[in-house]
Parts: structure tokens; C-alpha cells; sequence
């Protein structure tokens, strides 16, 4: 099998990694539609091929999941000596040298499972921090005690927990680096992907009051709060409306009463429409989604059970009746409908709850750290809070996510109460800021090199900031080594000991006489802002 560029890189990556670090745990992010399953399959053929001693286990946690990974093996490697542990398949292949698993039938069975050198976990986001209990964390340690040296691959499009933050960091993080991460906006480049596009919506989902736990709305408050006949009439109109030239919808629901609603609705308009929950038996699911996947039903309405493990590239209208807080569950949202299909351009993304708002473009989301006061992403938003609710949001919002509130000042039309914002960033317009000041410090971060903190300002208001890794390796500490290039001319080169600057001490004592910019050009991500571009004096 011919592999892409970027699925070969990822893989050599990880190798590399290994090789520089004895002990510790990997990351690959890989987005929706990149290949994981195909990258997966190669590196545990490459692995067993070279060492054939070795032996493999694949986890993950639902049963579409396990079939993907253990039958994309099979293609790249008809031979392999694998097998299947999951009491959905009725399987228990416990002694295959390689072993595709569910974690619901092999969390309390890890003395049956026995020795296992490397172990592969595909959405790598559900394992909790150390501190925590479940599933994974029970075999994992388990497994663990069997062999103290077994390593751990986490595979995920989004490395991110909303209860504990970024996988990689925080006490209990069982994985220690980012190994590699194929960026969306390359893969949407080379057409990989689907474009996301949006249309302005009227009707607006108000979480005003709405109870918070564990940093999310809490789902009691928040199926009171969507599930109104009032919104629910006038939102399916609008998808009705709008989607009248689109031919596989997905709409994704707070509750089994919202999406039962919904689906009625939808169903009166003279929609084909079905609904999939939780409790939806598995015969009549499996019927349900290949009817779907075959244009026999227009619409599927659901209640977060098609975030994962759910391929069906023919979608090409997504709808969000379902508000969160979770940076991982808007982009799992997101994915559905980013797979390329003959039948499609791109998916109309239809946001009635305000997550565009909340979480920023899908390609340059920017999550919350909840282990850590330092931000992720190149710069710390400019932010507005609402006088309605208190609500936080990043500063060119013109509207509350969470109570709808109109800020005033930006002239907006207030006939529309809906996100109109866009899904890709490459459809955001920057904004250009006057700097001021710049101000530089030192910034410190347990088990990392020292990094270069560069506030910039126009007077008193810190527009944006980003992070210079100075004293890093590969990558990282390139891109400052070319950041310092911009800022130094040759006559503060001329006096320096040593160019470029290695340390962050060494940065520091010249900071007066780097060139500042004279504006930035900005977008905004989620909660912080990206700078675009530098326009120099």
C-alpha cells in the first residue's frame, strides 16, 4: 500500500521518538480523514516485521471501531497473526499476537490478555488522567504491572480531555509528547478533506443559566434548555430551508426527548428522517446507518453516538442543536462532515448553538489547559465579557454564545441571533492591531526548556501574545531562530557573542534593541488569537 507523505512522516516520527526518548508514551494527533486507521495498520506491520518477536494490543471503545482498525490490517497485511477480543463480535482471541480489543471487554481481563510489549489506543481522549478512575485506566496500569516496560501509542484527532485538559501535561499525563500532528489545514489543502462552509441562522439555542459540571453544561439543565417546540419548529424550518439542495443531513441533539422532537419535525416537512440514541437496538441501528450511507434516508438525527467510529463521507449538511463546552466533542462533531465524496463540494454547517462562537474555526481551535496557566496556541485572545450572563468570549464576538446578548457597538443586524461566524479559518478576514509596547519575560514550564514570553500591546490592552522556544529542539527551535532573524539587523548581530542566541538569558539582554512590530495582523481561534502576520516599521 502506497502511503500518503504526511502518513509516512507519522510514522517515521514515532520511530524517531522511541529512539530519543527510552522511556514515556507517545502521541500522533491525527484528524478526521487523515488515514489513522491506514497508519496504524503500517506501523504494526513495519513493527512486527522487524521485530517479530513483539507482541501488540489495539484498544479502543466501540465496536465500528475495532472492525476498522483489525480489517485495514488485514488489506496492508492479509497474513498478520492478529485477532479480536470484544463481546460484540462474540471474539475472544486472547492469545493472538496481535490483538484488536474492546476496552469494555478486556478493561478486568488483563491477566488473561498477559504479556504485551507495545499497546495501540485508538481515541486516545477517553483515557483519564492518572488520578482518575475507568476503564482504561484500570487495564492500562494492569497491563503495566505485567510488563513494566510496555510503551503506550495514543491515536486522536483531539489531544484533549475537557475535565483535565491537554493529554501531554498535568499530573497523571500517561503520555509524555506530541509525536507528530498532521495539521487539518494541509489535508484540506491537498483535498483530503471536505470544506466546512456556514449560512446565518435566525433561531439561536440560549444557555443563559444553564448549570455547568466538570467545565460543560450540565445535560439535565441543557435538555431543558434546547428542548422547546418554539426552537425546535423554527430551527428545523430553517435546516429545511437551507438544506434544500443538500441530500445527507446529520443533526446532533442534547437529549433522547430533543432528538425524538426533532426528528418529528423534521419528519413533517416530508423529510425521510431517523433517529439514533443510546437505546436504539443494534440490528435496527445497523440498518438505519447503511440506509443512511445509501441515500435511502435523507436525515439522521442523533444523541452523541455518532462522533466516533461513524464514517459516512456522503454527509453534506451538519446541524449543531446540541451547545458544549468540550473542544474535543465540537471537533469530533465537525469531522463528520469534513470526508470527501463524489457527491459533494463541502457540508453546509448549520450552528444553532453557538459552538463556532465558543470553540473558534475547526482548524484553529485553541483549547483551555486546565492543568496549567500557560495558553495553547500562539497568542492569549483579546476577550469581552457579557453584561447579561458574565460569559466570557474572545473579542470580535458581536453576540453572546451563551445568552445571546447583541453587543451594541458593532452595528450588527439583530434580526439575525445566530453564529454566522466561519468554520474554516481561512474564511476569517484578520483584524489589524496598532502595537505600542512589547514587552518580554521568561516562561517556565515543569520538564521543558525555558521559553521566550512576547506580550504586545496598543496602550494599556495586551493584544496578543506568543511563546519564542529559544532553548528547544527541532522544530520549535527553528521557527524562533528565524522569529530572531526578523528582529535582529546586522549591527546588534556585529556585537553579539555567539548568533543566533541559544538561551533565553541571552534574548533578554537584548530586548530594546529588537525591532517591534508597528501592527499585527490577528485572527481570532476559539479563546486566543493567532497571529497572521508582522508589519514592520
Amino acid at each position: 500500500m502506497q502511503l500518503r507523505d504526511y502518513q509516512r512522516t507519522s510514522i517515521d516520527a514515532t520511530y524517531n521518538w522511541f529512539q530519543r526518548n527510552p522511556t514515556g508514551n507517545p502521541l500522533l494527533v491525527l484528524p478526521t480523514g487523515s488515514g489513522k486507521t491506514i497508519i496504524a495498520g503500517m506501523f504494526t506491520k513495519e513493527i512486527m516485521e522487524s521485530w517479530p518477536n513483539q507482541r501488540i494490543v489495539c484498544c479502543t471503545h466501540v465496536k465500528e471501531l475495532i472492525s476498522q482498525n483489525y480489517e485495514t490490517l488485514l488489506k496492508i497485511w492479509p497474513d498478520a497473526p492478529a485477532g479480536i477480543y470484544s463481546a460484540s463480535f462474540n471474539r475472544r482471541e486472547e492469545s493472538a499476537q496481535i490483538l484488536f480489543a474492546g476496552i469494555q471487554s478486556v478493561y478486568n481481563k488483563a491477566m488473561h490478555i498477559g504479556w504485551a510489549d507495545l499497546i495501540l489506543v485508538d481515541e486516545a481522549h477517553l483515557i483519564p488522567k492518572k488520578t482518575m478512575t475507568g476503564m482504561y485506566r484500570v487495564f492500562l496500569d494492569a497491563m503495566q504491572k505485567i510488563n513494566p516496560a510496555l510503551r503506550i501509542i495514543g491515536l486522536t484527532a483531539t489531544p484533549y480531555r475537557l475535565d483535565s485538559g491537554l493529554l501531554i501535561e498535568g499530573e497523571g499525563a500517561i503520555f509524555h509528547d506530541i509525536a507528530y500532528e498532521v495539521p487539518i489545514g494541509l489535508l484540506l489543502e491537498r483535498g483530503y478533506l471536505s470544506p466546512l462552509t456556514t449560512e446565518p441562522v435566525r433561531e439561536r439555542i440560549n444557555t443563559k443559566g444553564v448549570k455547568k459540571r466538570g467545565g460543560d453544561f450540565v445535560l439535565s439543565d441543557l435538555a431543558k434548555a434546547v428542548d422547546k417546540d418554539d426552537i425546535t419548529r423554527k430551527a428545523v424550518a430553517e435546516i429545511v430551508e437551507l438544506g434544500q439542495s443538500r441530500k445527507s443531513w446529520i443533526v446532533f441533539c442534547a437529549s433522547i426527548s430533543h432528538a425524538e422532537n426533532v426528528a418529528t419535525a423534521i419528519r413533517a416537512h416530508g423529510v425521510s428522517v431517523e433517529l439514533v440514541t443510546g437505546k436504539t437496538l443494534k440490528r435496527q441501528r445497523e440498518i438505519t446507518l447503511t440506509n443512511f450511507k445509501t441515500g435511502i434516508i435523507r436525515c439522521l438525527v442523533n444523541v452523541d453516538v455518532l462522533t466516533t467510529g461513524f464514517d459516512a463521507p456522503n454527509i453534506d449538511l451538519l446541524a449543531m442543536l446540541r451547545p458544549t463546552q468540550s473542544t474535543a466533542l465540537y471537533i469530533q462533531i465537525m469531522g463528520r462532515g469534513m470526508r470527501i465524496h463524489p457527491s459533494k463540494q463541502d457540508c453546509l454547517v448549520l450552528d444553532f448553538a453557538g459552538n463556532i462562537a465558543r470553540h473558534g474555526p475547526i482548524d484553529a481551535v485553541a483549547p483551555q489547559d486546565k492543568d496549567t496557566s500557560a495558553s495553547i496556541g500562539t497568542g492569549e485572545a483579546p476577550t469581552r465579557i457579557c453584561p447579561e450572563c458574565g460569559a466570557s468570549m474572545h473579542a470580535s464576538s458581536t453576540e453572546c454564545a451563551d445568552c445571546g446578548f447583541i453587543f451594541p457597538d458593532k452595528g450588527v443586524n439583530h434580526k439575525t441571533t445566530a453564529s454566522t461566524l466561519a468554520a474554516l479559518s481561512n474564511a476569517v478576514e484578520p483584524d489589524c492591531y496598532e502595537i505600542t509596547d512589547v514587552l518580554y519575560s521568561r516562561h517556565k514550564k515543569e520538564g521543558k526548556p525555558d521559553s521566550l514570553r512576547v506580550d504586545y500591546y496598543h496602550g494599556f490592552r495586551r493584544i496578543a501574545s506568543e511563546w519564542v522556544c529559544v532553548e528547544h529542539a527541532g522544530k520549535a527551535g527553528s521557527n524562533a531562530r528565524h522569529w530572531l532573524t526578523q528582529r535582529m539587523d546586522n549591527d546588534l548581530i556585529s556585537t553579539l557573542p555567539a548568533y543566533p542566541p541559544r538561551t533565553v538569558t541571552e534574548v533578554l539582554n537584548y530586548t530594546d534593541q529588537l525591532a517591534k512590530p508597528k501592527c499585527l495582523l490577528c485572527k481570532q481561534a476559539g479563546k486566543f488569537t493567532e497571529i497572521v502576520k508582522y508589519e514592520w516599521r
